[in-house]
């Protein structure tokens, strides 16, 4: 049987354009593949909750180092077990390919065992034999959460700095008067009583200064300073108080801790409401240790007491203001704190545990 060339030529044509189609939806698939791969967006894929496929950023997101050990697990292996109801939820909800969900937040579990706030959105990618297969975007929220508290701490401590300067400034113009007053006294009666009061009105006006820290801290007089002698000063002037509730100060400095650049009042103002907090905390006494530790740059003090410690949930808030575990706080001394060391170029963190004490942790550049 002889065939039509004509049949014969359309025949050949249609298989020509087929193998094309198919070579361009391979080139297509494997474009989009890459684009996925490459994507700056954690993204994965997966059908009835088992993993199928997760590109780079979702690697490093999970902390993985290849697809080989993540392909086959179920994703809510690395979502937090308080999530699952809502995500199983919200994986129902996605029926076709224009049915994307919203953001939702979860709490994302790495292969480190870290926990991360994270959000995640999902669309359904293609079907397969009746099974959805669901592209999911992942995304780590945890830094943006942080410069919300950021900002929201920032707002508090804008407010506190300007109510600080309205209160200082009220304070400061009936104290003008009141000294001018009383030098005038003393020179006119020579009164020892008015020596007196001249002193407690440049307390009052140190305190004031000291208010005005709550707007930012102003480096006055910067110079070499020896720690050890700093802190001699502080103990000198708590010692009476730390008797009084039964403290044992214990003083394990080392003696080749070196001067640091530092304003000698701001940092008595530090040491001086840390070891008040620490001799409070033990109203039954105990001791309260001070410890240093040298490294090539930089000075550790610790302030270790023996009190009944913070509970772990509190401890992130500390140094905010008006959060505090006294109470008859107001939560504003350890802020200043916080203040004064960061102004230093210094860290401070607190480490605590209900039951054995709490820590305070300084280092300072030298």
């Amino acid at each position: 049987m002889r065939i039509n060339p004509t049949h014969r030529n359309q025949h050949i044509r249609r298989s020509q354009n087929l193998t094309t189609k198919q070579s361009m939806l391979h080139v297509s698939e494997h474009r989009f593949r890459r684009m996925v791969e490459i994507s700056p967006e954690p993204i994965i894929v997966h059908s009835e909750g088992i993993l199928t496929f997760l590109n780079r950023a979702a690697l490093k997101l999970i902390g993985a180092d290849s697809q080989v050990e993540m392909i086959g697990r179920s994703i809510f292996d690395f979502i937090h077990i308080d999530y699952h109801r809502i995500v199983k939820s919200c994986l129902l909800e996605v029926g076709d390919e224009d049915n994307d969900l919203e953001f939702i937040p979860i709490e994302l579990i790495r292969n480190d065992g870290e926990n991360i706030e994270a959000e995640i959105s999902s669309v359904e990618a293609f079907n397969f034999l009746g099974r959805a297969v669901i592209q999911s975007v992942i995304r780590d929220i945890s830094a943006r959460k942080r410069n919300d508290e950021f900002l929201k701490r920032t707002d508090k401590l804008s407010a506190i700095g300007q109510l600080a300067a309205g209160v200082a400034h009220e304070i400061r113009n009936p104290l003008t008067a009141l000294k001018g007053f009383t030098q005038l006294m003393i020179s006119k009666y020579n009164e020892p009583y008015c020596a007196i009061m001249l002193e407690e009105l440049d307390r009052i006006n140190l305190i004031v200064n000291e208010f005005m820290l709550l707007s930012k801290p102003q480096i006055a007089n910067m110079k070499q300073n020896n720690l050890k002698i700093l802190i001699d000063n502080v103990i000198f002037l708590l010692e009476a108080q730390a008797i009084i509730n039964n403290v044992q100060i214990n003083y394990e400095l080392e003696e080749n801790i070196p001067p640091i650049f530092c304003d000698e009042n701001q940092l008595k103002q530090v040491f001086i409401n840390i070891m008040k907090n620490a001799i409070e905390a033990m109203p039954d006494g105990g001791n309260l240790i001070i410890q240093s530790q040298v490294s090539s740059e930089k000075v550790l003090l610790r302030f270790i007491d023996q009190g009944d410690g913070i509970p772990q949930e509190q401890i992130l808030k500390l140094g905010q203001p008006f959060f505090t575990t006294k109470e008859k706080g107001t939560g504003l001394g350890l802020m200043v704190c916080y203040n004064i060391i960061e102004a230093h170029k210094g860290t401070m963190f607190i480490e605590s545990e209900q039951g054995r004490g709490t820590t305070v942790n300084i280092t300072f550049p030298h």
